[in-house]
């Protein structure tokens, strides 16, 4: 089974996580960026908790990020696959 889930749905549950933990959130501005870590880093999130109330989605994350995000997935992919068969034929 694959599941697959949008930016709105990401931020959606990362809001729903914080205010799991016991964080106020009610009339909180939150702003959440992702940070696409190299090799076996992974993502990382960052969550901003402001004083000031705001729609989830102004906190999507423009065409560019998503494509640059998109371009270092696919870095990854390639530094990845490129370490392994450099090991496969090299052993």
């Amino acid at each position: 089974m694959d599941i697959t889930i949008n930016n709105a749905e990401i931020n959606k549950a990362i809001v729903q996580y914080v205010a799991a933990q016991g964080i106020d959130i009610a009339d909180k501005r939150i702003n959440v960026e992702f940070t696409v870590g190299r090799k076996n880093n992974g993502t990382t999130a960052t969550i901003y908790i402001d004083s000031e109330s705001t729609d989830v989605s102004e906190n999507l994350p423009t065409e560019e990020i998503v494509e640059e995000v998109e371009e270092s997935i696919v870095d990854t992919v390639v530094d990845v696959v490129t370490e392994a068969a450099s090991s496969i034929f090299n052993d």
